[in-house]
């Protein structure tokens, strides 16, 4: 029984170590060319699978992160009270980790949308 349980425990330790671990990161991203007026910069708090916007509170669902870059993307489906009416969206984006280039794309149907933006994150 001794041996059954240590054999599981060590188990557990060695899967354990296998498995991804990545903390808490902070990317800020500027969309657009950064030399024009009126770009802000965008603070992201990545934590486990999930991609924040910190200054709206908007949540991205991370589809990958590995030593390469950040896939992530978010949708709604739903009434919204302040504008009186549905918004059915969805929201995408992309940092490759090396270069610090990114991708953004969102898309609201029935508005007029930008298509993809180009940016540069930077991780702090």
């Amino acid at each position: 029984m001794r041996t059954t349980v240590i054999a599981a425990l060590l188990a557990i330790a060695i899967c354990a170590h296998a498995l991804p671990i990545h903390a808490d990161e902070t990317w800020v991203c500027v969309w657009g060319d950064p030399k024009e007026s009126g770009n802000r910069a965008f603070e992201y708090t990545l934590k486990g699978n999930t991609l924040t916007v910190d200054q709206t509170g908007d949540t991205f669902r991370v589809l990958e992160n590995n030593e390469y870059g950040i896939v992530a993307t978010g949708s709604m489906s739903e009434f919204v009270p302040i504008q009186k009416k549905p918004i059915i969206a969805f929201f995408s984006m992309a940092i490759d980790k090396s270069t610090g280039k990114s991708l953004r794309s969102d898309g609201v149907i029935g508005e007029t949308n930008e298509g993809v933006l180009s940016g540069t994150c930077t991780k702090s």
